[in-house]
C-alpha cells in the first residue's frame, strides 16, 4: 500500500492530515490515560503480585519518571530519526511494553516494564501538539488544538472509571491490553499517514551527552523525592536527602550545559520568549490543579466516602464531560475573543470549582460534586487550548518541537509538585484537625455523652454487651473525628489551589496579544 502524502495549501487541509492529526492524537490520549488508569486498580496489582501498597506505589512512579526524563528528549530524537520512525518505533515498544506490564509476575518487573512503557508514551503529547501546530496552517491551530486539549485533559478524568470498570468486570491485565487498540490505529497512522523526513543519525555522534545524563539523573531523583517523600517523612530519611542532594546537584550542572553549548538537546534559550515563559507558570499551575484534583478527589471519595474504585470513577468522569461540552466550541470563540480573556476566565471558573470543594462535608458524596467536577472540567479546557496557543505563537517551526516539550513538561512537574504537596498537607492538616475537634469532642461534654448513650445503645440492640457497646461507640465516635478532619484537611487543600490558580493568572498581564489568523 502506498504512503499518503501529506500536502497541503496555505488554509486547505487533506483529509489525509485530518487523519494524522487524530492518530497523533490517540497517543496523547493513551498517554494520558494510563497515568491514573493503573490507580484504581493497584490493590489487585499489588495483591497479584504479592506485594503491598506502598511497594506498589512504584508502580506508577516509575512511569512517570520514564515520561518525564523522555518529554525533554523527544525534539531532539525526532530530528534526529524524523517524526515518522521515532513515533513508529514509540508506539511499536509502547505496545510490547503494555504487554509485559499484563503478563508480569513479580513487583520488580512490574515497575521495570512501567518505567519502560512510560518512556515511550512520554513522546506521545509533546509530539501531538507539535505535529498540530507544525503541520496544519494557522487558521486551523485552534481546531487541532481543541482535539489536542480534549485528549490530555479528559484522558485522565475517564482513566479511574475505565481502569476499575474493566478491573470489576474483567481482570487488571486488560488495563494494559485495552491500549493495543488505540496503539494499533496510532501505528497505522505512523506507517501510512506521516509523511517522509530525512533522518540524521550523523546528529547522534556529537549528542549532547552529558547534557542528557545530567537531566536523566536529575529529573528521574527530583521525581522519586515527590512521590516518596510524604511515604519516607521527607527530610527525615536519609534516603530523601541524598536523592535531594543529587537532584539539586544535577540540574543546576543540566541548566550550565545547555545555556552554554552551541548545539543543545534542547533549546532552554526559548525561555526567554516572554509568552512561552509566563505560559509556563500558568502550565505548571494548571498541571497542578489537573493532577492534584485527580489525586485529592480519590482520597476523599476513598477514606470518607468508601466508594468502590469504579464509583471514584465515575464521578471524576463529570471533569471529563466538562471538557468535551466545551471543545467544540473552543476554536469559534478562539476567533473571537482574546485568547488572554479566555484563560483567566477559564481561571476563574477553575477556581470556582475548587472554592465549591472546599466547602466539602461528611455529606458530599457525587450528586453533591457533580457541578463543580463538571465546571473543573470546563475551566481546564478554557486554560489549557488557548494556553497553548499563547505559548506557541510567534515561535518558528524548526522550533516548536522543543518549545512544545519544555511547555508539556512544566505540566507533568506540576503534577508531580501537587501529589507530594498535597499528600503531605492531607496528612499534617488531617492531624491538625483532629486534635482541634478532638478537643470539642470531650467525654465530658455533655452533648456527647448524649450521642455516646444513642450509639451504645444501638449496638447493645444489636446484641453486645454493655461494656462491648460502649467500646464500639467511642471507636464509632472516634472513627467520626477522624473522617471529619480529613474532610477538612481536604478543603484545605482545595482552598490552596483556588489561590494558586488566581495568582497564576496574574501572568497573563505580561503576555502577548496572539492574533488567531482565519
Amino acid at each position: 500500500m502506498g504512503k499518503l502524502q501529506v500536502k497541503q495549501s496555505s488554509n486547505a487541509v487533506s483529509i489525509a492530515t485530518w487523519l494524522a492529526v487524530l492518530g497523533m492524537n490517540l497517543g496523547a490520549l493513551m498517554s494520558s490515560l494510563d497515568v491514573t488508569a493503573t490507580n484504581a486498580s493497584l490493590q489487585d496489582m499489588t495483591g497479584a503480585l504479592s506485594a503491598t501498597l506502598d511497594q506498589g506505589s512504584w508502580i506508577a512512579t516509575a512511569y512517570l519518571i520514564g515520561e518525564i526524563i523522555v518529554i525533554p528528549l523527544t525534539g531532539w530524537l525526532g530530528r534526529i530519526f524524523s517524526t515518522r520512525w521515532y513515533m513508529t518505533a514509540s508506539t511499536i515498544l509502547f505496545l510490547i511494553f503494555s504487554i509485559a506490564c499484563a503478563n508480569a509476575t513479580t513487583l520488580v518487573e512490574m515497575i521495570a516494564f512501567r518505567g519502560f512503557q512510560g518512556f515511550f508514551a512520554g513522546a506521545f503529547v509533546p509530539v501531538a501538539m507539535a505535529y498540530v501546530l507544525g503541520h496544519l496552517p494557522p487558521s486551523k491551530h485552534t481546531i487541532g488544538l481543541a482535539v489536542f486539549g480534549l485528549t490530555i485533559t479528559a484522558g485522565p478524568a475517564i482513566g479511574p472509571a475505565l481502569g476499575g470498570w474493566l478491573t470489576y468486570n474483567y481482570s487488571w491485565q486488560y488495563i494494559f491490553y485495552i491500549n493495543l487498540i488505540p496503539g494499533s490505529l496510532m501505528l497505522a497512522t505512523c506507517l501510512f499517514l506521516i509523511e517522509h523526513e530525512p533522518t540524521h543519525l550523523s546528529e547522534l555522534k556529537q549528542g549532547d551527552w552529558t547534557g542528557i545524563l545530567t537531566m536523566a539523573i536529575g529529573l528521574t531523583c527530583l521525581q522519586t523525592v515527590l512521590e516518596e517523600g510524604n511515604r519516607n517523612l521527607w527530610f527525615s530519611s536519609p534516603f530523601i536527602v541524598r536523592l535531594t542532594v543529587v537532584a539539586v546537584i544535577s540540574l543546576f550542572l543540566f541548566l550550565i550545559i545547555e545555556l552554554n553549548r552551541k548545539h543543545p538537546f534542547i533549546n532552554l534559550r526559548l525561555m526567554r520568549r516572554r509568552n512561552l515563559a509566563f505560559a509556563s507558570i500558568i502550565n505548571f499551575v494548571a498541571g497542578c490543579g489537573i493532577f492534584g484534583a485527580m489525586y485529592v478527589m480519590p482520597v476523599y471519595l476513598d477514606s470518607v466516602q468508601r466508594y468502590t474504585p469504579y464509583q471514584v470513577g465515575l464521578t471524576l468522569m463529570w471533569v471529563g464531560l466538562g471538557s468535551v461540552l466545551v471543545m467544540p466550541f473552543l476554536p469559534v470563540i478562539q476567533s473571537k475573543v482574546d485568547s488572554r480573556i479566555i484563560v483567566a476566565i477559564g481561571c476563574a471558573i477553575f477556581a470556582v470549582s475548587n472554592s465549591m470543594n472546599s466547602h466539602m462535608s461528611l455529606l458530599s458524596g457525587t450528586p453533591q460534586l457533580m457541578l463543580p467536577e463538571f465546571l473543573q472540567g470546563i475551566g481546564q479546557s478554557l486554560i489549557t487550548i488557548p494556553l497553548s496557543a499563547l505559548a506557541t505563537g510567534g515561535i518558528e517551526k524548526e522550533h516548536l518541537s522543543d518549545a512544545s516539550a519544555l511547555f508539556n513538561q512544566v505540566r507533568y512537574l506540576g503534577g508531580s509538585f501537587a501529589s507530594a504537596l498535597f499528600a503531605t498537607l492531607i496528612q499534617h492538616r488531617s492531624e491538625f484537625h483532629y486534635d482541634r475537634l478532638h478537643g470539642d469532642v470531650s467525654l465530658y461534654n455533655e452533648a456527647t455523652q448524649q450521642r455516646l448513650q444513642e450509639i451504645k445503645q444501638y449496638f447493645m440492640s444489636k446484641g453486645a454487651d454493655a461494656a462491648t457497646a460502649t467500646q464500639q461507640a467511642i471507636d464509632a465516635i472516634a472513627h467520626a473525628v477522624q473522617q471529619q478532619a480529613t474532610t477538612m484537611a481536604i478543603d484545605d487543600c482545595y482552598y490552596l489551589l483556588k489561590l494558586l490558580i488566581l495568582c497564576s493568572a496574574l501572568s497573563l498581564i505580561f503576555m502577548r496579544k496572539m492574533k488567531v489568523k482565519q
